[in-house]
Formats: structure tokens, sequence, C-alpha cells
């Protein structure tokens, strides 16, 4: 990444160097067209090589940037005859030891060899790096030396390193004195040294892809500067299967979405908020009750089994379902076909997700406070049937049959008092809130990054409604040069009273039923005679209110992590990490009387408790290596995955007084069952890639799995 960084940094450099050229006239010769349209023989006697350069200038359309002091003094007295500026500037510059490199169609520049081929070989390789160095540095020089010729001023001279976070040395970032064009670039150690005009001048330090810095001098002579990649370059790596690659050498299909594109959705989950964020990744919510989840199909349905991808999130095999804040997210990355998911094997058949959360930076201490809150209202409900239009159509139902019509609605004139609105009574407005506190910071050996959230939303149906509250702390710390270790932890705890899943009976329900009877012993809810009416379905409102669900779960997780820089180019990084859900689910539905059912005078209790336990470990060792053109990186690893889960049930009936426990029910009337499940996975894994040029890429996935839950012969693949 860093030489991408680098050339591109080059480009932006050049061009910055010819404004500098043409700001700073006195210092270089930033050549103007005269007038002459012919280099010959007779117009080269005997002139100087500044003059000679304008001609060709002027002739050729092009410009030269260039120290005065290496041309001063020099006379040509050459033929010059050629029939392009390449040509006639190797001839007329080689008896002065003076090179020139082409920088783009217009632009030159000219500079000394110093009499060493070996060093122009390596100047022309290194390019317009050193081209920029060989010129901005003298460029500051002399304009420093032509305004003491104006005016007293006073100098001070300041040296210093830029480095990147690693502690590796960043040529080629340019420091600049604020508010002046006075300006140096760092060598090939990152070191740079620079006349300044005030000891307490400000220095603004940049590179492209990198934060840029700003820093006071205070009368300081030796400065030490650490550049951060700046979160939009870093839109250039995307994250793969235990890895990164660069976007452009990527053999497989991946999408990547910014954090910016979600951090602002009032959306309880981070499924639901990826939605129309990836081309051939489609997310369905089936259900716009609080806390519900969603289907996600990358490229079509993978399996009759499920659909569910495979999520990573900070290297751990976990869903994040409605138990994740989506503001400790900091990237995603979709891998969607065989070549970005193979390294996950088996697992990825329906792809994979790959989440990576925010870490600490150096800097001083931020925080960051985010709030949101919003009304929602269900949209497209159908009309319903006052009174008396449901009785017009039940009496042409029964007249068109030939049977006798419903007593309660016989008479057009004598009809039920009562005109429910059951979609009114169920569904109204509902209200969403979000509130994310976060503390990040660090300095050079560590980070820390802290965030806690609270989530609530009350639905539009009605006794329905979701809850979460989460924490993560996420810290990096680093050993020496070559050792970091760190940590990411969360925990989470949700509640959820959804919407009782056997409730459609609004759809059914006859208008003329009232919604409460104060006479009616059974809860109070309204009632009607069910011959009368010919009604035996219940009491909408009852059938929520009366059911008592709530569905309360714990989340807790995380992983420990380190890294070694073996050599130049390898390294390993363990990882040893977790993810235990406990959830408890209970229903209790009293005893009620509502609509014209006959009286429920038996409660019951269901309670469902689920334990799943998952450990996680893997070994990653990688290798990068450059060679001329030809770049490999070569991935091995192994993992070992165990998994176990304990679920139980307990259904009770027959209770006595209001003891809404399974010991408070009938002994006859209880049931209970169980089951303990266990997994183990350990798996081999390893990767090639290769690119030949940055045009030629190729990728070699391979992954050998081996499950419990299989034979001893047939359990690897």
């Amino acid at each position: 990444m860093n030489k991408l960084l680098q050339r591109s940094g080059k480009i932006l450099l050049v061009l910055s160097f010819f404004v500098a050229i043409k700001v700073s006239a006195q210092s270089f010769a930033s050549v103007k067209p005269v007038q002459s349209n012919e280099v010959g023989r007779d117009s080269q006697k005997e002139q100087s090589l500044n003059t000679v350069l304008k001609e060709i200038s002027d002739r050729f359309d092009i410009k030269f940037a260039y120290d005065l002091e290496a041309v001063e003094g020099k006379v040509v007295d050459m033929e010059l005859d050629g029939d392009s500026p390449d040509d006639i500037l190797s001839r007329l510059l080689k008896p002065y030891n003076l090179s020139f490199e082409k920088i783009d169609a217009t632009h030159y520049v000219i500079y000394a060899e110093k009499g060493s081929r070996k060093k122009a070989k390596r100047l022309k390789k290194k390019r317009t790096l050193d081209l920029v160095q060989s010129t901005v540095a003298p460029m500051a020089r002399l304009s420093s030396r032509s305004s003491l010729e104006q005016e007293e001023l006073v100098q001070h001279t300041v040296s210093g390193t830029v480095v990147e976070d690693s502690g590796e040395p960043l040529p080629g970032a340019t420091v600049l004195e604020k508010g002046t064009t006075n300006g140096t670039i760092t060598d090939a150690n990152g070191m740079f040294t620079l006349v300044v005009s005030d000891e307490n001048a400000t220095l603004s330090v940049s590179f492209v892809g990198y934060v840029s810095e700003e820093i006071v001098l205070n009368g300081r002579s030796q400065l030490d500067v650490v550049m951060f990649p700046d979160i939009t370059a870093l839109q250039e790596i995307v994250v793969v299967g235990y890895g990164t690659q660069k976007k452009s050498d990527l053999t497989g299909s991946v999408s990547s979405i910014k954090p910016e594109e979600i951090q602002d959705l009032a959306m309880p989950s981070l499924d639901q908020a990826i939605q129309g964020r990836a081309a051939g990744v489609f997310v369905s919510r089936n259900s716009g009750a609080p806390g519900s989840g969603a289907e996600i199909f990358i490229r079509g349905a993978g399996s009759i089994q499920g659909t569910d991808p495979l999520w990573i999130i900070d290297g751990i095999r976990t869903s994040p379902g409605v138990n994740f804040n989506m503001n400790d997210v900091e990237s995603i990355e979709i891998l969607k076909d065989a070549s970005a998911a193979a390294i996950y094997g088996s697992a990825a058949a329906n792809g994979v997700i790959v989440v990576t959360t925010k870490r600490g930076q150096e800097g001083a201490t931020k925080v960051s406070f985010n709030s949101y809150a919003g009304i929602t209202s269900p949209l497209g409900l159908p009309d319903p049937l006052n009174t008396e239009q449901y009785a017009e159509i039940k009496n042409e139902a029964f007249d068109l049959a030939g049977e006798s019509r419903i007593q309660a609605y016989a008479d057009p004139d004598n009809l039920p008092p009562v005109s429910t609105d059951w979609l009114d009574v169920m569904y109204g407005n509902g209200n969403i809130q979000n509130y994310d506190l976060s503390i990040s910071g660090g300095n050079q050996a560590s980070g820390f990054f802290i965030s806690g959230s609270y989530f609530k939303e009350e639905g539009t149906h009605v006794g329905s409604d979701f809850e979460r509250y989460s924490l993560r702390a996420n810290s990096d710390f680093s050993l020496g040069d070559r050792v970091k270790i760190g940590e990411s932890i969360f925990l989470t705890h949700s509640l959820r009273d959804p919407k009782n899943a056997s409730n459609n009976s609004w759809i059914r329900a006859t208008p003329a039923l009232p919604v409460f009877d104060p006479a009616n012993r059974f809860g109070g809810f309204g009632t009607v005679d069910r011959q009368e009416y010919q009604y035996a379905g219940g009491n909408p409102l009852a059938d929520e209110l009366r059911t008592d669900e709530l569905r309360k779960e714990y989340r807790v997780g995380g992983n420990v992590y380190v890294d070694v820089k073996i050599i130049d180019g390898l390294n390993f990084r363990a990882n040893l990490g977790g993810n235990f859900r406990f959830q408890n689910e209970r229903e209790f539905v009293d005893t009620y009387l509502g609509g014209g059912v006959a009286p429920r005078t038996v409660a019951t209790l269901s309670q469902e408790y689920d334990e799943n336990l998952r450990l996680l470990g893997n070994g990653v060792l990688t290798y990068n290596k450059q060679i001329e053109k030809h770049k490999f990186t070569i991935l091995a690893g192994y993992e070992a995955i165990r998994t176990d889960i304990q679920q139980y049930t307990a259904e009770g009936s027959g209770f006595i007084g209001n003891l809404d426990v399974i010991n408070g029910s009938d002994p006859d009337a209880r049931n209970s069952s169980g089951q303990d499940l266990s997994d183990r996975i350990v798996s081999q894994f390893g990767r090639i890639n290769y690119s030949y040029d940055d045009k030629y890429l190729f990728t070699a996935n391979i992954r050998r799995d081996g499950s419990s839950l299989f034979s001893e012969d047939e359990r690897y693949g």
C-alpha cells in the first residue's frame, strides 16, 4: 500500500512543484517563450545555455525547471538539429554533466548528474521523487537568500524525520511552512531540513493517503512526526478472509460499504442497514415488528436449508442479529463469489460478510455522542367495514345462499350500537430512539475505543417493543517495533416483547364487538353472544394483552490477538476469541373471556432457556515478497472451533392464584424437555496471491475442514 501511495504522492508533488516554480521565479528559471522559430547551427553558436533552453522552449512549446546555478556560465557552440526536444536535450546537456527528466508532455526538469553513471541510474529509477528533492530544496534555500537581499529576517533551521505509525520512514512527505511557499520533502529515510522565517512557525506535513499534521515549532529545531493512514485512503484496502488486499489486486467479487452510509440510518440491526448498499445483495425484512431481523440473499438463494451468510466480526464467527451497535462499524466487506469466500470453506456457501469495528488512533482523546429519535407509522393498512357495511355484506351472502340471516344483523334498522375499527385499536404510531456515546484516543504505543449505546423501539402494533443495551471496548498495544497485542470485548442485553404470533384475529373480527365491557369479570374485555352473532372468534385486544411474552438475551464475547513481525515480509498473527449467548424466552397466557369464545379458565406458561457457547482460535502466517514486477502473498493458517449448545423447555398449566411460575402450576400438568449439542471443527487453509506488473493477477485458495459430526472415516474434506 505504501508504494501505491508513494506513486500517487509523486504525481501530486510534481503538480505542486510546478506551482512552486511559478511563485518563486527568483529561485528558478521558469522559461517563457521568446521570439525564435528555428534552432540550428547559426542560432546556437556562442550562446548561453540558458538562452538556448529558452529557444527550445519556444520552438516545442514546452517548459523547463532547473537551478540557475546549474546552467550559469555554460556556453553552447554545437549544432542542435533534431525533430524532438528529447533528442536535442540529450546532445545538448551531456557535455555539461546534466540530465533531464520528462514529467509530462510539456514539462521537463533538468538536474546535475554529479559525474556518476551509477547515481544517474538510481535517480532515473526513483524518478519524480529524487527530481523534486534535487529542485525543491534548493528553491527554499535560494528563496531565503533572495529575501534576505530585500529585508532583514530572522531565520530558524529545523530538521527532523517523518514516519508512519508502524515506525517505517515516509519518503516523499511534504513539509511546508504554513502560509508560505517555503517547503521541502523528506528523503528516502524520511528525513528533512528546512529553513523557516520564525522559530515559532507552523509546519504543515502531508502525504497522500495520510492525515495531514500541523505542528507549531515553539523554538524547536528537531522534530519527529508520526503520520497515520487517512480513513479515505484505507478505502483502497479491503478486508478479505484472514487478511487485507488492495482492491485493485482482487480476483474475487467483493463489495465494500462505507460506515458513513449506514451510521445515520434509524435501523435496529446491521443486516437491515446494508439493504440496497451493495450490488448482488438482497435484504428482505419479513416483519416490521420491533427487534425483528432480516433475510440476506447474496447472489440468490444458496440452499433450501437457509440463506444466511457467514458473519465474521473482528475475526470471530458470530451473527450480529439485532444486538450490534452500528456506530461501532469501521468497515464492511461482502465476499460474494467462490474466489473471495473459498478461504472459509463450505460455511461460506451463502457468502461472507466481514465486519471490522473501530479502533483507537493516536492523538487527543475524542468524545463522540450521537442520538436520534423518530415516530413510526403503519402504512398500507386496509380500510375495514363498519357495522352497517358488515351487516349488509353478511345479509347479502346469507340471502344468496338461501339461508336465514344472522340474528344480530338481520334488521338493517336495528343493528348493534357498536362499530369498532379493529385496525385503529390494534395499530397506532410507534417511536424509536437511540443514544450512542464513544470515547477514543491513544499514543504511539497504544490506542483505545470504548462505546456504549441504548436503543428502544415501540412498535406500531399494540404490545410490541424492543430494547437494547450494548457496550464495547477495543484496545491495541505495541510492544516494541515487532510485536502488537490487542483485544475486542462486547456485551449486549436485549429485551423483546413481540407481537403475538397467532394474533391475526383482527382480520375476521366483527366490528359489532365492543373493545371493553366492564361487566365482564374475566378481564373486562368486550364480548358478544356467540349464538346471536354467530361469532366464535376472540377479542383481538384481549388476545394480545392477556398474552405476556418476553424474550431476554445476553451476549458477551470478543477476542484477543498477538501480531508478530518475524522478519521483513513475514508476519504471524494468533487470535483467540469467543461468543457466548444466553437466551430466556417466556410466554404466559392468562385466563380471560373476550369476543364470542368460551371463557379461558386455564392459564398456561411456556419457558425456554437457550445457551450457545462458541470458542475459536486460529493462527495465520503471512509472507509478502516483491521481486521487480512480481509480487507474492502466501498465507497459511490453522483454526479450531468448539460449539456447545444447551436447550431446555418447560411448560405448565393450572396455576393457583397469581403464581405465574412453573412451580405454581398443577404438578400433573407440567412437561419439560431438553437437549445438549456439541460440535468440534478443525481446519487448515492457505492462499496464494500473485501479481505481475499490477496487471496480471492469480489467486488460489485451499481449505480442509474436519467435523466431529461425521464418523472418523468421513470426518475430513
